[in-house]
Formats: C-alpha cells, sequence, structure tokens
C-alpha cells in the first residue's frame, strides 16, 4: 500500500499518517445489480417450508441484488423480511421488469419488511438489499432474507374442488360417455 498526500503541502514529516481500511473476508455472495442477481429459492410457510439466506454487505456501498420466481396460474402474498441487521439497512421489491413494487427503510438496525399482494404477474421478481448511510457494512456480521409465497396452496385448492364439483354435478363416467377402465 502506498499513501501520498494530492500535493506537496500535504506532506509532514512530524504528523503521524493513520490508514484505516477494512478488508471483507467473505466473498460477495449476491451480485451488485439487477440483472446478475442470485437466484434463491423462497419459503412456502403455508407447507412448513421455510429458507434462509444470509449476506454481508461489504465494502460500503455494496448491494445484493436476489431474485426469486413467482408463479403466474395464482395470486400470491410476497413476504420479504430482512433481519439481524449489524447497521441500518434497507430493502427494496422490484416486478419482472425492473420497476420499483415497494421499499423498507426503517431507521438504525431495526427489521425490515415488505408484504406485497400478486394478482396473477409471475415471474421472476428482485431484492435488493443495501444501504444509504456511508459506513453502514459488516464484514463480520451476516443479515437473514427470507422471502415467504403465500396464497398459492389456499387458490389451488379452490379450483381443486371446484373440479371435484363439476365432476360430480356430471355423474358417473359412464352417463358422461367416457371409456370405463
Amino acid at each position: 500500500m502506498r499513501v501520498q498526500g494530492a500535493n506537496a503541502w500535504d506532506w509532514n514529516r512530524t504528523q503521524p499518517y493513520t490508514v484505516t481500511y477494512r478488508v471483507c473476508n467473505q466473498p460477495d455472495e449476491a451480485a451488485d445489480y439487477f440483472d446478475g442477481a442470485e437466484k434463491i429459492d423462497p419459503s412456502i410457510s403455508e407447507i412448513g417450508y421455510s429458507t434462509i439466506h444470509y449476506g454481508y454487505l461489504c465494502p460500503d456501498g455494496d448491494e445484493d441484488w436476489y431474485k426469486f420466481a413467482v408463479p403466474s396460474a395464482y395470486p400470491v402474498t410476497i413476504t420479504v423480511d430482512l433481519e439481524d441487521l449489524p447497521a441500518d439497512y434497507d430493502l427494496d421489491l422490484y416486478t419482472p421488469s425492473g420497476t420499483l413494487q415497494k421499499q423498507s427503510q426503517n431507521p438504525g438496525t431495526a427489521s425490515e419488511k415488505i408484504t406485497h399482494y400478486v394478482n396473477s404477474v409471475g415471474g421472476e421478481w428482485h431484492v435488493r438489499v443495501y444501504s444509504g448511510v456511508p459506513g453502514a457494512s459488516s464484514a463480520t456480521q451476516d443479515y437473514e432474507l427470507e422471502v415467504d409465497l403465500s396464497g398459492m396452496l389456499r387458490d389451488l385448492a379452490f379450483e381443486l374442488c371446484a373440479l371435484q364439483i363439476q365432476k360430480a354435478e356430471a355423474g358417473p363416467p359412464a352417463e358422461r360417455g367416457d371409456q370405463a377402465s
């Protein structure tokens, strides 16, 4: 490392210089931009499936982008939780086309949460974890991110019930003209 002043008058032989730098000892686990977002599996709490993702924002100015698939066949509620924050981190939710949909910007190390109802807009939704506060990063303490999709199973169950009712109302297979097997 080399330290030098911008001009000759910046140099002082009698005053010591202090150089501080942070080293990120963890590899950058997620991309720093929308198109390179890391694919993650969402939790589906309705069936007891939970997936938590851990990440670091380091160095200062780092941001982590994640993407997850949302089916287009059924309405769904997306819930994004960002917890165990080492610094003032924020959270954004983006549509598959890249439009900012919602934000959570609580002060300090308070957890961030976004809940958004999606009516048949499937595709790869994106989440961005970042900090707008200089120095709000950590090379030693990770954050926890969970994306949960809910409501799909309820709608699928209603659809299956409706199909069963239609079949029952149509009568036995012989009466409908179906071939017996």
